[in-house]
């Protein structure tokens, strides 16, 4: 399969800030930065599947969304359910092991709909936005079509479904929940990923020039550091809100606009080539990264022990820790995610 450097780069630059905002406390902020560019990266990509297929099928039908449904399960499930098996071990470790009552709804990624009410393998929240939002997107066209839409008409039907409803219902969580957890509950952040996939639609039907390219990579940087400024300015009079409201639409907005120049670049210049494939190991070993750094992590540290009062001490086991996770996910990704994507059903 070719694989696109830029995306690849984008990847793995969206789990490195995920690392980074769990290596010191003091950085946690920019871990939303690299969640929400994670979901920009994954609409576009999911975009880019659906408007091929919507091409080139002469009517969406059941079948054409059962097959969109099977390949990204293949994909995400096999992990998934991988590391919540690790998590029963692991939080019976250290506490906070829910009932098998609290636990079912992690089975169909129900946990977090309407609210995040466990600390239960936590990095699961974001999986179940991208999961609820591939299996309710091409439904919601099918649903259009079967009115009698155009497909045209029905994936217009649906982004006005996705544009409108997930805002409207995160104004009225707004007034009785922490912003930050808002940010982690499923249904009100499905818009988190339309936006990729809006702009996916508009690169494949179009084809951005480079200029058009580097002007969309500018006002993105913009519009990222206007929005860190202000996150700054929020935390400086303790009123979070006025944040997260604009962030939860500013970020995947800026992240998507930017995607279309990392999409373009198939390889890195000369005086950096010899990245290019530690890049591209990354962002394969990306999903194992996220899903299983926290375990990987507190396990290191409780290996420390006491030592880690000290600060030296401390820096080591974080570094340690850090260095076990990427062997533990790229033996992840050859023995185990390697092999399974090899029986992933072929795309339409």
């Amino acid at each position: 399969m070719n694989r696109k450097i830029g995306l690849d780069f984008i990847r793995a630059g969206a789990i490195t800030l995920v690392l980074v905002a769990h290596f010191d406390k003091g950085l946690d902020f920019i871990g939303i930065y690299g969640v929400e560019l994670f979901f920009a990266l994954s609409g576009f990509l999911i975009g880019g599947i659906l408007c091929r297929r919507l091409a080139t099928c002469e009517r969406w039908t059941f079948v054409e969304v059962k097959c969109f449904w099977f390949r990204r399960w293949w994909r995400t499930l096999p992990n998934y359910y991988l590391f919540l098996a690790v998590s029963v071990p692991f939080y019976y470790y250290i506490g906070g092991l829910p009932t098998i009552h609290g636990a079912l709804p992690f089975l169909a990624f129900c946990q977090d709909l309407f609210s995040v009410r466990s600390t239960f393998y936590g990095v699961s929240w974001s999986l179940c936005v991208e999961e609820w939002f591939y299996f309710l997107f091409p439904l919601c066209i099918l649903i259009f079509a079967s009115l009698g839409c155009s497909k045209r008409a029905a994936f217009i039907c649906t982004t006005l479904l996705f544009l409108v409803f997930p805002p409207v219902i995160r104004e009225f969580m707004f007034a009785n929940n922490d912003p930050a957890t808002i940010r982690m509950m499923t249904i009100p952040r499905l818009d988190a990923i339309f936006y990729g996939v809006a702009t996916s639609f508009l690169f494949a039907r179009h084809r951005f020039a480079h200029s058009l390219n580097l002007t969309l990579l500018l006002i993105a940087s913009i519009g990222l550091v206007a929005l860190f400024t202000f996150e700054k300015r929020c935390y400086q009079i303790h009123s979070l809100v006025p944040f997260y409201r604009l962030a939860f639409v500013v970020l995947p907005i800026c992240f998507s606009l930017s995607l279309p120049f990392f999409a373009s670049i198939d390889q890195l210049p000369a005086w950096c080539a010899f990245l290019t494939q530690s890049i591209a190991n990354l962002s394969l070993w990306s999903y194992s990264i996220y899903l299983s750094h926290i375990p990987i992590l507190f396990v290191t540290y409780a290996a420390f022990g006491g030592m880690r009062a000290f600060p030296i001490n401390n820096l080591l086991s974080k570094v340690a820790g850090l260095v076990l996770c990427l062997v533990i996910s790229s033996c992840i990704y050859r023995c185990y995610e390697a092999k399974l994507m090899v029986l992933r059903p072929k795309e339409r």
